[in-house]
């Protein structure tokens, strides 16, 4: 038997046993509430929703675990056998399998930080478009190679009346928190895009008067900067557009069933908009993908600078 046949029967032991666990436990928020098990929708609310973080959370962090078992049976039953190459491949799939629990963990802890209102933004003078480009050679970077080439990122700064321009209106706001925001937008984009594709970074005067109805409140407040993320990618339904930026909410698909996630990552970027006195959303776009405004109070700068 080879190792990687050896290492393939670990994992699949392991995954019959998550497998036996996760038919008992009820399916994550996710999915449709038509298929939530019964006893479930049976228990008062704060319960179900308990019960479906527990799930959610278990199955999320045992799929880097049946990895990093697979991987770490065959390590020590072959020690001293295996090509170094090949040992040297396993302990990095292990190291990628623990650095993506340690990102669940840090995200579970950043949300029950900001929703217990402990988390403080250090707020200065932002330079977007320069926020912008960091956001974007990062995503570029955690792209896997060979998939880079699919990929084309245009950053786009306009003025009120759509023409490119150099400069966009001043904000002020936490550099890191905000890049944090336009780093996972970029990911989503990434992720929601399989086959590759064009993603458009826009900085705009956000319209006076606005054209988004849940947005009442902004639309006599002409001084906010918009910033929109937009994909050509697979879309996001309409029935599932308002709750995106729910806690562990994923839309049912069989890429999202693919891609492993808490499904925080959203809720987290709404969370940190509103620490700016900023609002978020989505949209649909007519030519296919999505489109995720956030609108940031501008910064008004003294008279004649």
């Amino acid at each position: 038997m080879s190792t990687h046949d050896e290492h393939q029967r670990n994992v699949e032991s392991s995954e019959n046993a998550e497998r036996e666990v996760s038919a008992k436990m009820p399916p994550d928020e996710g999915s449709s509430s038509s298929t939530r098990h019964p006893s479930t929708n049976a228990l008062p609310p704060t319960e179900r929703r308990l019960v479906e973080l527990l799930a959610t959370i278990s199955h999320e962090m045992r799929t880097p675990l049946t990895v990093i078992d697979g991987y770490t049976s065959t390590l020590l039953r072959r020690t001293g056998e295996l090509p170094q190459e090949e040992h040297d491949e396993f302990l990095q799939i292990i190291q990628q399998a623990s650095q993506h629990m340690e990102l669940l963990l840090s995200r579970l802890i950043e949300i029950a930080e900001l929703e217990a209102g402990l988390v403080q933004i250090e707020v200065s003078l932002l330079d977007l478009p320069a926020l912008a480009r960091e956001a974007i050679a990062l995503a570029h970077r955690h792209i896997p190679e060979p998939l880079r080439d699919r990929f084309t990122f245009h950053l786009q700064c306009r003025d009120e009346v759509g023409k490119q321009t150099e400069e966009v209106s001043p904000v002020k706001g936490d550099g890191q928190r905000l890049r944090q925001v336009l780093e996972h937008l970029l990911e989503n984009a990434i992720r929601y895009s399989p086959e590759g594709g064009r993603i458009d970074l826009i900085m705009r005067p956000a319209p006076q008067g606005g054209n988004v109805s849940e947005h009442d409140q902004l639309r006599d407040t002409p001084s906010f900067l918009e910033i929109c993320v937009c994909d050509f990618g697979i879309g996001v339904p309409e029935d599932h557009l308002k709750r995106i930026f729910e806690h562990f909410y994923r839309v049912d698909t069989r890429l999202t069933r693919e891609v492993y996630g808490l499904g925080l990552g959203l809720t987290i970027c709404d969370h940190l908009v509103a620490l700016h006195h900023g609002r978020m959303w989505a949209e649909s776009c007519p030519e296919g993908g999505s489109a995720f405004h956030v609108w940031l109070p501008c910064e008004k700068l003294p008279v004649g600078r």
